[in-house]
């Protein structure tokens, strides 16, 4: 249970629902780094005078520990009209915060609010985002050597189970000019690997009259003695884009590729709003994995998807069974998610049903399965399992000072 105490003058508590996305850290370190260079305390607990919530809106779940925290905080007395909630959380979940939430709710793009409410003389806009990102030492996980860049923001799809695009809109892409300073600052400052981020990456320049093959090859005319990672990889541009990176692959640029695969039956995919033609994308999978015998290939599946019916299931399990391409699997029960079309399909699998499918791919995938290779010691393993069981994590020296 909290405790009231008397707040701390010009002191805030910057809280978070998700630790384990990319894009949401580097939003809650900015909002740090923001808060800090207008000389606000930023505290971790609850004997402040606001409260910043930097809330993830991607799962019904992220949306329980908001609600959690909120009715937690209400126990206490903390006053409603001192809360902030900001994030893709305040579009998401729009309508339910118009109901029963009477504090403040500022949507991605117009963080300009919150110069007012936190009386900024240093605009949020003129602060300029972290690159480099600081690991708690209660987690117990080494510090990150990557430098991450943001080259994106929105997406082109229409994934029926996703409501981020509603919060984060259409794909805009950073100028090139921005990401090549940035890419620069690493070079100089001894960075060796970088992260390009954004919900959608290999949308890249679709509204520059640009791609991000072009951006790729760019930023290696620059320095090419560099590793560079990638957002999930949509399969809508595999086809497209996979000779230029295939080269890349093969230059020892890229070490890893994320695949946004989700199923392997065709009428599922298309229901997900994921159109594809599986044999040619497995086929241009296969080359890599020939091509690049030592390239990571990592894909994400979804388990119970409405209207998934148990020969679908099964499609999926013989797949898993002959697949020699995969490294790793990171596979998910499906849940609705409030707004998102897939809520209002029909062909719902029961949640029993669910589980009981993911813990038979899991039984398949044996040491390929992302939740039966990693000990807890591992990174990644680690920090999905405090996003996954906390309710909130406060946030205070996340990005690297300057």
């Amino acid at each position: 249970m909290f405790k009231k105490t008397t707040p701390a003058a010009r002191s805030v508590a910057i809280i978070t629902n998700n630790v384990g996305c990319e894009r949401h850290v580097q939003y809650y370190s900015h909002l740090e780094k923001y808060l800090a260079a207008n000389h606000w305390t930023i505290a971790e607990n609850f004997a402040v005078d606001k409260i910043l919530i930097c809330a993830c809106g991607f799962h019904d779940f992220m949306m329980k520990k908001v609600l959690k925290l909120l009715h937690q905080l209400s126990e206490i007395g903390f006053a409603e009209e001192n809360i902030i909630i900001v994030g893709c959380f305040p579009k998401t979940h729009e309508p339910y915060l118009k109901q029963k939430f009477h504090g403040e709710c500022v949507e991605l793009d117009q963080e300009h609010r919150l110069d007012e409410i936190f009386n900024a003389k240093i605009p949020f806009r003129s602060v300029s985002l972290p690159n480099v990102f600081v690991r708690p030492q209660s987690w117990q996980v080494p510090q990150d050597r990557t430098f991450y860049i943001k080259i994106e923001q929105g997406c082109v799809g229409n994934c029926t189970y996703c409501v981020i695009k509603k919060a984060k809109g259409q794909t805009r892409s950073v100028p090139f000019e921005e990401i090549k300073k940035q890419y620069e600052c690493a070079i100089q400052s001894g960075y060796r690997e970088i992260s390009l981020m954004g919900e959608d990456t290999f949308s890249y320049g679709i509204d520059l009259g640009t791609n991000i093959i072009w951006l790729v090859d760019s930023l290696l005319n620059i320095s090419p003695d560099i590793s560079l990672r990638f957002g999930n990889w949509h399969s809508r541009w595999l086809p497209q884009f996979s000779e230029d990176m295939l080269r890349f692959c093969k230059m020892g640029v890229i070490k890893r590729l994320h695949i946004g695969l989700q199923h392997v039956n065709e009428w599922l995919l298309r229901r997900m709003g994921r159109p594809l033609d599986f044999p040619e994308f497995y086929g241009i999978l296969r080359r890599f994995r020939t091509e690049c015998p030592h390239l990571y290939l990592l894909a994400d599946i979804i388990v119970g998807f409405p209207g998934e019916t148990p020969e679908m299931f099964e499609e999926l399990v013989s797949f898993f069974k002959k697949d020699t391409v995969f490294d790793m699997i990171s596979h998910f029960g499906y849940s609705d998610v409030q707004g998102a079309p897939s809520s209002k399909l029909n062909g719902k699998v029961d949640s029993l049903q669910i589980g009981r499918r993911w813990d038979l791919l899991r039984k398949v995938l044996g040491k390929r399965s992302f939740y039966n290779a990693m000990e807890k010691s591992d990174t990644d393993r680690a920090i999905y399992l405090i996003s996954l069981e906390s309710d909130y994590v406060f946030c205070k020296g996340t990005y690297l000072k300057e």
